[in-house]
């Protein structure tokens, strides 16, 4: 694997590994650098050989993984220790690039006053050009003179320190990139140790779930044992127990030496040549009739599940069929509703596709008579008895044409309900009855409002019960439907 290392880098692997040893590449997310982490394989601790050493195997493992932890917090305190040396280079920086600020500065004063000199030569140059012109002219020229002079002054006090701040600015610069040096190798040890610290980070991980993993297989063995240890104590508990066997319960025996003793009993047994063959026939048919009543515990099980699975599905259909139902007789609850200048709906509380529990699925009928009023549900003590007898009769108006009853009976529902309403719901009632397909609505009342619109579709029967003049019969009727 070392010989052909550069080859499994240009082939992007990531791990690899040799009789001797894994290997795992890291590549750095700033310099794009691979390093390399080597763990050396340890050899086989016998966990697949058959008999495990459970204590060992958690002992290593937690050795393992004190190791890691240990190394990922060196390389953690590393870390900050690099940390805290980029902080300071980097404070040097700010340092420098505020020198560096002031030279610059400084070269900008030179050079204002270098154009501040050009500007004064020019005029200079200007006035001795017109100094033909007048006597005037002369003492602007010495004016002229006396700040070329100055500037002169400062041009040499500038130069004589400009070789002084060069060579500060030289060291500065030099400073500079020893600071950036250092730097650039300081971020780089800082991702090599970054990478090696994902990879302790990743062993660590590793380790505790194989630890898991262990620990899980330990209980799991235990409680077998457990288990198997319960079982065989009920199993022998009023048997006499072979000496033999006392002898292996009270010394530690080897697997191997259980398997020769366990060979020998069963040689011993195929021995045995004067069984009864009457035992062997009752053994046989019981084994068959065990068999039998396996097979008819499987198959009614499978039946069980079957119908449970049809059950299942036909209470979802069922369930699904209802709030269909329901939302078609809400919306036609809402209608009627509006006719009467109020609001209400109905509702399926507790509904699911999935339901189980039909028992818990209610109708939830909801009203609001008054205007600005939220909807609330029917109950003895919100509304009234006219408004609860208004609302059975919008919801048996709803069931009309969602149910096959060729007739229904309404017994005294204008007890208790307020003129307009009454009207509103026999008006209803009777243009329900000239509708196709609708069921026959009997109507049993002590009483009944004048000035109906009937129709052919409707019929009234008055009972008498008693004494009656048939000419004062035949007079009321004759009013009533002149009214």
């Amino acid at each position: 694997a070392i010989k052909n290392q550069s080859k499994i880098l240009d082939a992007q692997v990531r791990a690899y590994f040799t009789p001797e040893a894994g290997y795992n590449v890291k590549i750095s997310r700033y310099s794009g650098l691979p390093s390399i982490r080597t763990d050396a394989l340890r050899k086989g601790d016998g966990i697949f050989a058959g008999i495990v050493d459970e204590a060992n195997v958690r002992i290593n493992i937690e050795q393992r993984r004190h190791q890691a932890i240990q190394s990922r917090d060196e390389h953690t305190k590393e870390m900050e220790e690099l940390q805290h040396q980029q902080q300071r280079h980097t404070q040097k920086l700010a340092a420098i690039q505020i020198e560096l600020e002031k030279l610059r500065r400084q070269r900008m004063d030179i050079s204002r006053v270098q154009n501040a000199l050009e500007g004064k030569m020019s005029r200079l140059r200007q006035l001795q050009s017109d100094a033909d012109r007048g006597a005037d002219a002369s003492h602007e020229i010495r004016g002229a003179v006396d700040e070329m002079k100055k500037i002169e002054k400062n041009m040499l006090n500038l130069s004589l320190r400009m070789p002084i701040e060069l060579e500060k600015y030289a060291k500065v610069l030099k400073d500079l990139d020893l600071k950036m040096v250092s730097l650039f190798e300081a971020r780089i040890e800082y991702e090599i140790l970054e990478g090696t610290l994902e990879s302790f980070e990743y062993a660590v991980r590793q380790v505790e779930q194989a630890l898991q993993k262990e620990q899980a297989l330990f209980h799991k063995m235990y409680e077998k044992v457990r288990r198997l240890k319960e079982n065989a104590s009920s199993v022998v508990e009023d048997t006499e127990i072979p000496e033999e066997f006392k002898r292996l319960l009270t010394s530690e025996v080897t697997m191997e030496q259980l398997d020769d003793m366990i060979r020998t009993e069963k040689a011993r047994v195929d021995s045995m040549s004067h069984i009864h063959e009457e035992v062997i026939e009752e053994f046989d048919r019981r084994e068959r009739q065990i068999k039998k009543l396996e097979s008819i515990v499987a198959n009614a099980s499978n039946e069980i599940q079957s119908r449970r699975t049809d059950l299942d599905r036909k209470r979802t259909e069922l369930v699904t069929a209802l709030k269909s139902k329901i939302d078609f007789m809400s919306a036609r609850f809402s209608e009627l509703y509006s006719m009467l200048g109020c609001r209400g709906e109905i509702d399926l509380i507790g509904f699911s596709p999935d339901a189980e529990d039909l028992d818990s699925l209610e109708i939830d009928i909801k009203v609001a008579y008054r205007a600005g009023l939220l909807l609330q549900s029917l109950n003895g003590m919100t509304q009234s008895g006219g408004e609860r007898m208004v609302a059975t009769m919008m919801y048996l108006f709803s069931l009309h044409e969602i149910t096959p009853a060729p007739f229904r009976v309404v017994d005294e529902m204008n007890q208790g309900m307020d003129a307009d309403n009454e009207r509103k719901i026999l008006t209803m009632m009777i243009d329900d009855a000239r509708k196709h397909g609708n069921p026959q609505m009997f109507l049993v009342t002590p009483k009944l409002l004048l000035g109906l619109e009937f129709n052919d579709s409707t019929v009234t029967h008055v009972i008498i019960n008693g004494d009656a003049d048939a000419r004062e019969l035949f007079h009321l009727i004759k009013r009533m439907r002149v009214s």
